[in-house]
């Protein structure tokens, strides 16, 4: 099982909702609630973030592999639960 990385702002409306959809696919299926997300605030954590290749939030990474950037949908926070499951 790998962690999912996510960059996000406490403000964006995108990460707010890509937040409540990765929560609701949790309560969906059981089987992801093991994996692991790492949520970085963007704007607490400039530092670390900048060690990151990236241009919009949200962003998540896995295993070091950029995955979503920018609007998310469901069906793409789905995949990435099932690969961080493996």
């Amino acid at each position: 099982m790998k962690d999912i990385l996510y960059f996000y702002l406490p403000t964006c409306p995108h990460c707010a909702k890509a937040t409540k959809e990765s929560e609701e696919i949790r309560k969906e299926h059981p089987e992801y609630a093991a994996v692991k997300v790492q949520m970085v605030d963007e704007s607490a954590n400039e530092d670390f973030a900048a060690k990151f290749d990236y241009n919009y939030v949200p962003c998540m990474y896995l295993d070091g592999d950029k995955k979503i950037e920018g609007q998310c949908d469901k069906d793409k926070l789905l995949a990435l639960f099932k690969e961080a499951k493996g």
